[in-house]
């Protein structure tokens, strides 16, 4: 999940990612692949800097909250 959000966000921003910092991750529910859910990724409170940028990500259906997590990532690999 932390490496879909991540290739999600680069996508967005149009630039490449390196997972920097992972702070307050928690699985709140269980998600089974084989049970073909669609999920929603949502990221809240970008802040973009000259050399990183943070996101809050909530991942979640219509019926449950799976994760939520705070995620720092370099425009550089670290």
């Amino acid at each position: 999940m932390l490496q879909t959000a991540g290739e999600l966000l680069q996508r967005k921003l149009g630039r490449p990612l390196f997972l920097k910092a992972s702070k307050n991750v928690k699985y709140l529910n269980v998600l089974v692949p084989v049970e073909g859910k669609e999920v929603c990724f949502t990221f809240s409170n970008l802040v973009e800097s000259e050399t990183e940028c943070k996101a809050q990500v909530v991942i979640a259906d219509e019926a449950s909250v799976y994760t939520k997590m705070s995620l720092t990532f370099s425009y550089e690999p670290v």
